[in-house]
């Protein structure tokens, strides 16, 4: 994932719509799956690291990634109604709001 997959520097606009969309997708495929989530947290702790690593890189600016991840934070609220209380919906909002607030 790249800074220009979501924000227009030229309007200085984030548009979340399809990084919101994957993370729907890939909660769909993976909350049916009675299993400890603790593996899928680790590679979501992971990728989050760096993603949020490349973009601050590459704009030396972390305001960019803080708030990626709290849109992506604030989005589990509509995104994980369906799955109720959820280990990986909770992990992630954790996961997300660290990230937001580094």
């Amino acid at each position: 994932m790249h800074l220009s997959d979501f924000y227009d520097a030229k309007t200085r606009r984030y548009d979340f719509t399809d990084v919101i969309a994957l993370v729907r997708l890939l909660l769909e495929n993976a909350v049916p799956v009675p299993a400890s989530y603790e593996g899928v947290l680790a590679t979501w702790k992971d990728q989050i690291e760096r993603v949020g690593h490349a973009i601050d890189r590459s704009e030396r600016n972390p305001e960019h990634a803080r708030v990626l991840f709290g849109a992506l934070r604030d989005a589990l609220a509509t995104l994980g109604k369906p799955y109720g209380t959820n280990a990986l919906v909770d992990g992630l909002r954790a996961l997300f709001d660290v990230r937001a607030r580094a």
